[in-house]
């Protein structure tokens, strides 16, 4: 999983590849960010097509605010560069997320 830690990175990463990306958006007070980014880093592993952008909305509100992140953890999907499904909001969608990267790669 690749932090990003600013705007630049994170545009030169989203037109970098036609993998399937996933950009999760996360943050360190919320407690299940912590368990989700983990869970994310073993689903990246399975997956080698797979690229994952870790974006923490209190450092980077520039990219949070052009995806109108409100709830913490979103996951948005990438393919192509172009967005690819709906956003999924909360910890707890780990089977529908794996789901969508098992149709892609």
């Amino acid at each position: 999983m690749i932090e990003i830690g600013n705007i630049s990175k994170f545009n030169e990463l989203m037109t970098s590849t036609t993998d399937l990306i996933l950009i999760v958006f996360t943050s360190i007070w919320h407690n299940s960010s912590y368990k989700f980014n983990n869970e994310m880093e073993n689903l990246e592993k399975n997956y080698k097509d797979l690229k994952i952008l870790s974006v923490n909305i209190d450092d980077n509100y520039a990219i949070t605010n052009a995806y109108d992140i409100k709830q913490v953890p979103t996951t948005v999907f990438y393919k192509d560069g172009t967005k690819a499904y709906n956003d999924i909001i909360g910890a707890d969608k780990l089977n529908e997320i794996e789901d969508i990267i098992k149709r892609n790669i």
